[in-house]
């Protein structure tokens, strides 16, 4: 996870290469959210591949704007990253085992956008759950990102074969099927005002039972840095909803 501020040193972990993208874009929104996504994938990288200097490694956008992982020390490994808001979050892994994430903020302003986009069968599983309308449809729309994203295609795919056709728990997780792609799931949080999914094989498991706390932690420290002076970080007791399938 990764928060940014225009006075943070974010840019010192960029390789030469970032930092020559970073200088081409000229609005701040669009920097902020590129050095928080590149801040995370160096965290998670570094971490997995035990390295010390993240600038030896770098992140670019392949022919789909899929994230591709350069540098020593990386071969057989790859990165995932999302950015929303200033906030970032990524997921560093074997080549072997690969994973989607996706973080979006639950937005009032996307309430109409979020709705067209579910299916019937997805409407119906939401309309059954104990949750803000919205907040269920933004945790549909970070499903089917991750999914996007474990793919490797991003939304230049038809959305309807993104589908999710079931919501239910899995530990502390919400896990969330997809009606097209039966042999992955979706691994969903909600933190705050904020989603985050991870897409990974539906015979996977969190070998971690504290992930999703540590996931959490680390978020609402992300969020709490990004808030403004005296902002407080509202924690929204959330029902936690039963299993719901769509025939």
């Amino acid at each position: 996870m990764s928060g940014y501020s225009a006075t943070s040193a974010d840019a010192a972990v960029l390789h030469r290469r970032e930092r020559h993208r970073l200088l081409r874009m000229r609005h701040e929104r669009r920097r902020a959210d590129y050095l928080a996504g590149r801040r995370a994938a160096k965290a998670a990288v570094t971490q997995l591949c035990g390295m010390a200097d993240p600038t030896t490694i770098w992140v670019e956008p392949g022919a789909l704007h899929q994230p591709v992982l350069g540098g020593p020390g990386t071969d057989g490994v790859a990165v995932s990253l999302a950015h929303s808001q200033h906030l970032g979050a990524a997921v560093a892994f074997d080549v072997a085992h690969p994973v989607g994430i996706d973080l979006e903020r639950v937005d009032p302003a996307r309430a109409g956008i979020l709705q067209s986009t579910l299916t019937p069968g997805e409407r119906e599983i939401t309309a059954g759950l104990p949750l803000a309308a919205l907040t269920a449809a933004t945790a549909v729309w970070t499903a089917k990102e991750a999914l996007a994203k474990f793919l490797r295609v991003g939304l230049s795919i038809d959305l309807s074969l993104l589908e999710v056709a079931s919501w239910r728990i899995e530990g502390e997780w919400w896990r969330l099927e997809y009606r097209h792609v039966v042999s992955l799931k979706a691994l969903v949080l909600v933190v705050d005002d904020w989603v985050l999914a991870l897409c990974l094989p539906a015979r996977s498991t969190v070998s971690t039972p504290e992930l999703s706390h540590s996931l959490a932690a680390a978020l609402l420290d992300d969020i709490s840095r990004a808030l403004p002076p005296g902002a407080a970080v509202r924690v929204p007791a959330v029902d936690r909803p039963t299993e719901r399938k769509w025939p």
